[in-house]
This record gives C-alpha cells, structure tokens and sequence, in this order.
C-alpha cells in the first residue's frame, strides 16, 4: 500500500546553494549580466522554461500517451551487509492535459514485476533469505491515478489519500553543455489500516529520480516531447508480505529505463511478463487510462 501511495503521487533533493546555481545553468557573469535568449533557447532561470524542460522529459506538452520503463535490482539490507533478492521491472503509462493556471494535470497507472534472477520470470513467489519461506507477491501493478504538477514545479495528489505523508521535490535542472539533469525525490510515509500493534510504524518509501535528455533536443523548434534517460535509487520499509516482523534492516534498489512515447524502447522481461499475464496491454496501452482520462475530460477534473 505505501508503495501504491508514493507510485500514485507519482510512477517517479536538496542541494547547498552552490549546487543549486550550478542546476540553473547560471554563472557569476551570467547573473551580472544576461546573455539575450536565442529562439527557441531555454533559461532555467525562468520557472516556466523549467517547467518545459521538465515535462518534456517526464511527460509531454501535448496529450499524447507517455510510456516509461525501467528494469533493476532489490537488494535487503541489514546493518553494514547487502543480499540480492529478485529484480524488478516496471512500466508507467500517463497522459497529461495543461491547466488554466499553468500547471498540468498528470493521469498515470503502472504495471510492475518482480523477476526472478534465475528463471527470469514473474513467477509472484520467492524464497526469503532472512526467513528461509516462501513468500508471495501480492501485487503486480498500481491503479490509475491523478496527480498535480503546479506551474511552479510542485507535485502532489489531486485527491490525498488519508493516512500518507508525502514529501516530493522537483530539483533545479543540472545543465551541463548539451546535457540536462533533473531529478526528483520522493519521501513518503504510511502506517498500514489494521495493522498489527507491534507493526504498526509507518511504512516508508524513498526514491530519488533522475531523468537525462539533450539540451538540444529540448530546445528544436517545435519539440513536444524527448526521449529521456533514467536512473533510479529507492530505500524503502520491508514489504509487509516478507513476513520480517520486527527484523531490523531495510530494502533498497536501483535501476535504469528510458520515458518515450513507444513501446519499443520497453523491457525484455516486462514484454515477456505481460505477455503471459496481461496480453491485452501489449496491443492497447493507453487502456487502463482510458476511463479516467476520458472523465477528467469531461469534467475538466
């Protein structure tokens, strides 16, 4: 559930000073004096190129379907020792629509798995290393949900869900020659309905994101969308279906996909999975955005 929560303001930083004008692309003499913006040149110290740049590698300046995927590794962690446990795959749909005041409106629903190492398939069920069972994945996917990106770069849930805490940061653009940084950091926190007396601390997952795309593929004439680079590192509560009860330690993960706008850039084991599982996805995959999508257009929600 604290996963669903976080992937739902999201499936997705703090800086010194120093660091955040190295992200805005700004220098002592570019402070002093501006250089005069060639057409279609972005200034990242304005917020509403900012606001380009970002959604143009997380999403789109048009309404078309936004397809990201990622593969990586999860490993448990336990006071200084790290044991590989399985690998994950995981693809997010969205679509977006501009606000009136400036933001956008995000729709977005992800399908995830994890993979065994050995067999490479998405079997659901895995042997525990710290207990010695075997134990099952109880979901491979999160429903469709809206999300907020405010004209000035903040993010959030359209509706919050009662009970998660969440702390998510959109960080300066890193700008660098041709290349463009940006990443995301995402803190949430739950305590679990029903839970257990003795389980009853929150649940938490951390991910830092960070997407890479060409400044000069960002700044053509035109442009509405780029592909987009990413990497990702998460730090996050045992699973409550590990069965780790009160076991100190913890889980994280890292990994690397690409956002686009075609399901050829998509993972091997993702295809393969979703084949087996839900075939209907690999020939629509707008679907499991359609029903809300088609009713915030309705309702301009």
């Amino acid at each position: 559930m604290i996963e669903m929560g976080r992937r739902r303001a999201i499936g997705m930083i703090s800086g010194t000073i120093g660091a955040g004008l190295a992200g805005l692309g700004l220098t002592e003499t570019s402070l002093a004096s501006p250089a005069p913006r060639r057409g279609g040149a972005l200034d990242f110290a304005r917020s509403e190129d900012r606001l380009k740049a970002y959604m143009l590698m997380r999403g789109a300046l048009d309404e078309r379907l936004v397809i990201g995927g990622i593969s990586g590794s999860y490993f448990g962690v336990v006071d200084d020792r790290i044991t590989p446990l399985w690998d994950v795959t995981a693809v997010t749909f969205a679509r977006y629509r501009r606000r009136a005041d400036g933001g956008y409106d995000g729709y977005t629903a992800e399908v995830a798995y994890f993979i065994d190492p050995q067999t490479r398939r998405a079997t659901g069920q895995f042997r525990n290393p710290y207990t010695d069972e075997i134990v099952i994945e109880p979901q491979q996917g999160y429903p469709p949900a809206h999300v907020v990106i405010g004209a000035d770069l903040s993010f959030g849930l359209a509706v919050p869900i009662p009970g998660l805490v969440l702390d998510h940061r959109i960080k300066q653009p890193d700008v660098r020659g041709d290349d463009v940084w940006i990443s995301e950091i995402s803190q949430s926190a739950m305590t679990l309905p029903g839970a257990a007396a003795n389980v009853r601390k929150p649940v938490r997952y951390s991910e830092n994101i960070i997407m890479h795309a060409r400044r000069s593929e960002l700044e053509t004439p035109g442009v509405r969308r780029v592909r987009t680079d990413v990497s990702f590192t998460n730090i996050v509560s045992w699973r409550p279906w590990m069965n780790m009860g009160d076991r100190p330690g913890h889980l994280t993960a890292i990994g690397a996909g690409s956002v686009s706008d075609t399901m050829d850039l998509l993972p091997a084991d993702w295809i393969a999975a979703t084949r087996e599982k839900r075939p209907a996805l690999l020939d629509n995959p707008g679907m499991l955005l359609d029903a809300i999508w088609n009713t915030a257009g309705k309702t301009g929600a």
